[in-house]
């Protein structure tokens, strides 16, 4: 990032969609990376709690993520971050990931439902939990991923109820609506809004 600051300041611009480990981005690589033009990192932060980031052996630092997204918002830089709800989680571990996304500087949080794929370890272990929704729910179509949630089959808990309620307490916040509007402007802030009252009336 270093030597294209130097050869072509202020000319380009670059976006992390795929997500990067936010563990291992320090003030030097921010400000590198806020130097050479990133305007967007998103973040796969997933859950907060430990014990599952050694189950699904991603092992991410929460600490390190949190002070990570602090120091890419006060360089300007949109951050996203990606959460989702895994077998064996309780629901008392999903309200704190949620409560962590609420009073971070993410930009944008997107809470997205599991679907364990057969041949996967996360298969592996939703079997243990509950094997005939994860055979059922394994055979459905790609698409319904946002609507169908393994967790709220497999458990009877109301899943989908608490990602609404997740997805309004980090939305309805003023401070949250000027960072939206400040990355992506007042046409794409009421585009986002509408596809958000869209999918709260849909889930």
């Amino acid at each position: 990032m270093g030597e294209v600051t130097r050869r072509w300041p202020g000319k380009l611009k670059f976006a992390f969609p795929n997500g990067l480990r936010a563990d291992i981005l320090d003030k030097e690589v921010i400000d590198a990376l806020a130097n050479a033009g990133t305007y967007l990192v998103c973040i796969a932060i997933e859950t907060i709690t430990p014990r599952l980031q050694q189950l699904v052996e991603k092992n991410l630092d929460i600490e390190k993520t949190c002070q990570a997204i602090t120091l890419l918002s006060k360089r300007n830089i949109q951050v996203n971050g990606f959460y989702v709800a895994f077998p064996h989680e309780t629901p008392e571990e999903i309200k704190k990931t949620i409560a962590f996304a609420i009073n971070s500087r993410l930009t944008l949080a997107y809470f997205f439902f599991v679907t364990p794929q057969p041949g996967t370890p996360m298969y592996d272990l939703a079997m243990q939990e509950n094997a005939d929704v994860t055979h059922q729910m394994s055979q459905i179509e790609s698409t319904r991923y946002f609507t169908n949630s393994w967790y709220e089959t497999a458990y009877g808990y109301p899943l989908l109820q608490l990602v609404r309620r997740a997805n309004l307490r980090f939305y309805i916040s003023p401070k949250r609506g000027y960072w939206i509007l400040k990355h992506l402007g007042f046409l794409n802030l009421w585009r986002g809004f509408i596809g958000f009252i869209q999918i709260l009336s849909k889930s």
